[in-house]
């Protein structure tokens, strides 16, 4: 998400549906226990330095259905240098959901040309769709103004989040 250090604070919009993992993503980046979370209500701010890098203002956005209409909200505030949108892996019939929840909001002005980082999340489930197989991630390639990647990760074993920001 960018290799150049700074002091000065960026912001990174994490969205996605309810339940794929945004805040413990966040937790485990804070070092913080992941087994326990309980649902965003609106917008959790949460900072993090990781390695020598940019210091970060985590905007983590409750994914429930009737809070995605104020995500447009969240992000005019934050001004966002990057959006990771986090799937459950692990829930097949949440995919088609997950993969329309986001697209049709990256076209606000504010969000257009942002960086986007999927993470599929929940790797550590058996049966978890791969990076590879998720149609999300395969419409990326049909993303042509901003650039954009697909991961997987664990948050609750902590597998390859802070690769995939950093």
């Amino acid at each position: 998400m960018g290799n150049a250090p700074s002091t000065r604070v960026q912001d990174v919009l994490l969205v996605g549906c309810d339940n794929s993992g945004k805040t413990s993503i966040v937790k485990r980046l804070l070092g913080d226990e992941t087994r326990t979370t309980t649902p965003t209500a609106g917008v959790n701010l949460k900072s993090v330095a990781l390695d020598d890098r940019t210091p970060l203002q985590l905007w983590d956005v409750g994914g429930r259905q009737t809070l995605r209409q104020y995500w447009r909200d969240y992000a005019r505030q934050a001004r966002p240098v990057a959006i990771i949108f986090v799937i459950d892996a692990a829930d097949p019939r949440r995919l088609a959901e997950a993969s329309t929840a986001v697209p049709k909001r990256l076209n606000d002005p504010v969000l257009v040309g942002v960086p986007l980082l999927v993470l599929a999340n929940k790797q550590d489930v058996a049966g978890a769709i791969r990076p590879t197989e998720l149609g999300a991630c395969r419409k990326l390639g049909g993303i042509s103004d901003r650039a954009s990647r697909c991961l997987g990760c664990s948050a609750l074993r902590g597998d390859g989040i802070v690769d995939a920001i950093v």
